[in-house]
């Protein structure tokens, strides 16, 4: 717990630029879960970022921490769905849309909607 606090408090100033480093070394996996959340915390209290992009790749991040288990991490992560979705397309990056594909794909497949899972996945990767 104390790693994490130190590790809050310390990088609680994220510049812009170094957005893209700190999802790094939660994806590398050099993170905890504790720390991979306080990270995430701090990336969402910066938006909006100077630039798009990063708000994108917070938003494509912010998507692998969803919780669709219950009905208010349901209702949650669809209204998510609207918000990222319009941020993501803004960008202009096809890694970060098929991404946040791949995660929506990731989350409808947790659900039990496996066909859903399949169609977003063929979808987006046969264009």
């Amino acid at each position: 717990m104390l790693r994490v606090l130190c590790f809050v408090l310390f990088s609680a100033n994220l510049a812009a630029s170094e957005v893209k480093s700190e999802i790094d070394k939660v994806l590398y996996g050099y993170t905890t879960i504790a720390e991979s959340r306080a990270i995430l915390e701090k990336l969402e209290q910066g938006i909006p970022y100077k630039n798009v992009l990063d708000d994108a790749r917070v938003m494509t991040f912010k998507c692998w921490f969803s919780d669709v288990a219950t009905p208010n991490g349901l209702i949650t992560y669809k209204h998510f769905l609207k918000q990222a979705s319009s941020i993501i397309q803004k960008s202009s990056v096809q890694v970060l849309k098929h991404e946040f594909i791949a995660c929506k794909a990731a989350q409808e497949y947790i659900q039990g909607h496996y066909q859903a899972a399949t169609t977003l996945l063929k979808r987006s990767f046969s264009r």
